[in-house]
Parts: C-alpha cells; structure tokens; sequence
C-alpha cells in the first residue's frame, strides 16, 4: 500500500514539474523543445490517469 502511495506521489511531482517547465518555455517562445516534451508527454501517457 506504502509503495502505492509512493508511486501515485511520485507521480504528481513529474506532472507539477512538467507543468512549471512547459510555462517557462512558454515564457522563453521555446517552443521547439516544448513541442519535443509535449510529443514524449503523450507518447508515455503522463497525467492520463491509465498508470494504475
């Protein structure tokens, strides 16, 4: 259960800082990397919830 528990926080700190990395590429008119993130992000499925 602990280690359940562990995953699921460990999993909304990946998504918080991705979510404060896309902001600052934003920000920077990045938009080569962030479109280089966002593709990894849907490849792997992150914050889509179908981890468990």
């Amino acid at each position: 259960m602990w280690l359940l528990y562990g995953i699921a926080i460990f999993g909304v700190v990946i998504m918080v800082l991705y979510t404060q990395y896309a902001v600052i590429l934003k920000r920077q008119k990045n938009f080569d990397k962030l479109a280089v993130i966002n593709a990894k992000r849907d490849a792997e499925g992150w914050g889509k919830g179908d981890d468990y």
